[in-house]
């Protein structure tokens, strides 16, 4: 009995916490009605509450790393579509408010530092509200540009931002055969030959112009293409054109932008059924 209760003060060996936790702790002598008597340590207890801080700790960064890992490629692909030049003329930039989710990660972040431990409704708005933006965001820009689509390709030309552009190719066509007409005399050559030789950029007084037909040189340029509504003379690139610039951008928009949005909408989609069953089935168990 004697050497049982001198074991009290016996030091115990150091845990995985180092010496600061568990060493040189008393231990507690328990009697077992049955007659028996064993040993608890008083340490025990500090060790578990020790344990469980440091993965409530861990949790901030984990969590906040899950959801960049989950998210990241949608909200790349979002912003891709939005800095586009040709897909935002067209379908708008409200794609680019899905890189507003980042900072709300952020935020959750805190929060949950803040209070050291997982918040529900922290949790719930960056997982469940994460896919309802990026699933809004990308299916309505990708029912816009349908529609987007079929004007582009469509051989009308009557109304809407179409038939607006095809008006500036117009002026801009009228500009540079009175433009190509001066270098000819100038030259003393046919006005076919100062259209081959000369572009639009060579044009005096070209620059007040500049601003409002820029879509247009972009379009001639990227995707080698003549006219808007139908085919055309160029009047900036000299490459050769295959096709009007409105069938062209109409292709690319449907070829380009319309699958990256679809790659968005069928994750988020996807991510959103199963972290639904996630939330009801196995986070009640952990909250």
């Amino acid at each position: 009995m004697a050497d049982v209760f001198h074991d009290q003060l016996s030091p115990i060996p150091d845990c995985e916490f180092g010496p600061q936790i568990g060493s040189w702790l008393p231990r507690k002598v328990v009697f077992d009605p049955s007659g028996g008597i064993f040993v608890a340590d008083y340490g025990s207890a500090s060790l578990n509450t020790a344990k469980r801080t440091v993965d409530h700790h861990l949790f901030p960064q984990m969590f906040l790393i899950s959801c960049i890992l989950l998210f990241a490629t949608p909200i790349f692909l979002c912003c891709e579509v939005g800095m586009d030049q040709d897909a935002s003329y067209w379908l708008g930039r409200r794609v680019l408010l899905s890189f507003l989710l980042v900072p709300c990660y952020t935020i959750v972040y805190a929060i949950h530092t803040y209070f050291t431990k997982p918040g529900k409704n922290a949790i719930m708005f960056s997982l469940i509200g994460s896919c309802i933006v990026l699933l809004y965001l990308s299916d309505t820009t990708l029912t816009d540009s349908y529609e987007v689509v079929n004007t582009l390709t469509s051989p009308e030309c009557h109304s809407g931002k179409k038939a607006e552009i095809d008006g500036q190719w117009v002026n801009a066509s009228t500009f540079f055969s009175e433009c190509t007409a001066r270098l000819a005399a100038r030259d003393g050559t046919s006005q076919k030959v100062a259209a081959q030789r000369y572009r639009m950029a060579e044009c005096a007084g070209f620059d007040s112009f500049a601003d409002e037909w820029a879509y247009l040189a972009h379009v001639e340029e990227y995707f080698q293409c003549a006219g808007w509504c139908s085919s055309g003379a160029q009047l900036w690139s000299r490459q050769k054109a295959s096709n009007s610039c409105s069938q062209a951008v109409g292709r690319y928009i449907q070829d380009s932008v319309q699958w990256r949005l679809m790659q968005v909408t069928c994750y988020s989609a996807v991510a959103l059924g199963m972290l639904t069953l996630l939330m009801i089935f196995v986070a009640p168990t952990i909250w």
